[in-house]
């Protein structure tokens, strides 16, 4: 028996294709599971990093939100594969692809439609930021595309979402292949706050904007220390083309303000900022 038909038996699933890897699991695509005939995604987190913690942040963050910008949450489940108890999360399927897939692509989306992925995107962490959540790992491989559709961007991953009542320091282990969207004071081991969201967001769409990102540009990040890292985010990115539109400039240059952190202001301030060149 293959490595998914034995998946598609411990989930009751008529069958499962791989999706992607990440730090605490596999994700994969499964059709007819509990009867559902819509495909969903199931997160197969591994045994070895295996945490409870995670496991119901991750899930009571997802039950908390009902929005068209944040995956929803369908189950958690306990299965026996390849040998060991697994714990899985089930959410709604998102066709499309991410974001992060799209730009390894080549794809450079309109002003247009970064804007609209924008609205939809501050949308998503408006709703976060007003039940004092932090996502800490906004990136574009954590941004869906649903059908493949720009202007319907999805949050997915929240198993690194803290309450800001709680202790939100950013020693975790998917840090490494976060550095990249982490703002100043993560790097420098500070507690993670609303404006790092914020500072995340803006690094994102200046990598939409322009094709680069705007910090590490030529750079091998993973030889380099955090005292390093902090330097080359400490001061201004390259100048936007001139032809970006002036409200995505404003947002972005904003958002990227190393110093202090609220000078980024909120990610409801960028939406209405975006919303009123519409």
């Amino acid at each position: 028996m293959g490595l998914e038909d034995e998946l598609a038996v411990a989930l009751g699933a008529s069958s499962v294709s791989f999706l992607g890897r990440g730090t605490f699991g596999d994700t994969w695509r499964a059709l007819d599971l509990d009867g559902i005939p819509e495909p969903l995604a199931v997160k197969v987190l591994r045994a070895e990093f295996f945490n409870p913690r995670l496991l119901a942040r991750e899930t009571s963050n997802l039950n908390e939100f009902d929005h068209d910008n944040i995956v929803r949450l369908h189950s958690v489940q306990t299965i026996t594969f390849q040998g060991e108890e697994h714990h899985v999360i089930v959410c709604e399927y998102i066709d499309g692809g991410s974001a992060g897939q799209a730009l390894r692509a080549g794809a450079r989306p309109s002003y247009k439609h970064i804007r609209k992925f924008a609205q939809g995107l501050f949308e998503a962490v408006v709703e976060l930021h007003a039940k004092d959540k932090i996502h800490r790992d906004l990136k574009p491989d954590n941004i869906m595309l649903r059908d493949g559709k720009w202007k319907q961007p999805v949050l997915i991953d929240f198993g690194l979402v803290r309450s800001l009542t709680g202790d939100t320091m950013t020693n975790y282990p998917a840090m490494v292949g976060s550095i990249p969207w982490m703002a100043p004071e993560q790097l420098q081991g500070e507690k993670a706050r609303k404006a790092c969201d914020n500072w995340a967001c803006g690094v994102i769409l200046y990598q939409l904007l322009t094709g680069t990102h705007p910090f590490f540009q030529g750079v091998d990040i993973r030889a380099m220390e955090p005292e390093e890292l902090v330097d080359l985010v400490s001061v201004p990115p390259p100048p936007l083309p001139a032809e970006v539109p002036n409200d995505l400039a404003e947002v972005v240059i904003r958002l990227l303000t190393p110093d202090p952190p609220g000078a980024r202001g909120s990610a409801a301030r960028a939406l209405k900022t975006l919303r009123g060149a519409n």
